[in-house]
């Protein structure tokens, strides 16, 4: 089974949409709404992951993407406390939520998988995204440290680290900045939903791949 958390957002449908390609053969996909599982809120997340124990097949493996995240722009000098604990508790303590459920009891047995979605922005420097890049930044951590605990039980956590996507905010961008940006991509392009499919996939089933952030940048 495979969950997609944030499935609504415009990397969520791509993933929910690629990912029933049959090219990828991970029984039942179910996207998920934020209503259906608030990140915010570790009883919610809770109760989600516990519903699904009942809609796992006898020794199925179960696989997450998280792909909830939000970013609240602002100077480090302008942007108030309530912005960034928004962002630091549905990016950071969001992931460690789905984390804590996903590994819990019985639900995750051997060969499960969580990928986390972060940016490539902390490594960057954007202007205006301090707070957003200190909650991605912050993934590289919770990853590392996940994949040697769960790994004990050949549960395997990784994250995939977006660049520049034909999906999402990049879409806001005017022609020039645009261009501006892809210039200053070794590739010369944007990622695409194919790409971003791929490399979760990869995160996802490739048995000896835990603890890691993959980059899909682009060579940034």
């Amino acid at each position: 089974m495979l969950i997609i958390l944030g499935s609504t957002g415009g990397v969520g449908k791509a993933l929910l949409h690629g990912m029933a390609s049959t090219m990828y053969p991970y029984g039942e996909i179910i996207g998920s709404r934020r209503s259906e599982s608030d990140l915010s809120s570790s009883e919610s997340v809770d109760r989600y992951f516990a519903a699904l124990a009942g809609r796992l097949r006898s020794n199925e493996r179960l696989h997450v993407i998280n792909a909830v995240g939000i970013s609240l722009n602002g100077s480090i000098a302008k942007l108030h406390d309530d912005a960034w604990q928004q962002t630091l508790d549905i990016n950071v303590m969001g992931a460690v939520r789905v984390l804590r459920a996903f590994a819990r009891g019985t639900l995750a047995i051997p060969g499960s998988s969580v990928c986390l979605l972060s940016s490539i922005v902390p490594r960057v420097g954007v202007y205006g995204t301090a707070a957003y890049s200190a909650s991605k930044a912050a993934l590289a951590g919770l990853v590392k440290v996940a994949g040697i605990e769960f790994g004990k039980r050949h549960l395997r956590v990784n994250a995939v680290e977006l660049g520049y996507c034909h999906t999402g905010l990049i879409r806001q961008l005017g022609a020039p900045q645009l261009a501006g940006v892809i210039a200053g991509i070794p590739l010369n392009g944007l990622a695409g939903e194919g790409d971003i499919v791929s490399a979760c996939h990869f995160a996802l089933s490739n048995r000896y791949l835990t603890g890691s952030m993959i980059p899909l940048t682009g060579g940034l």
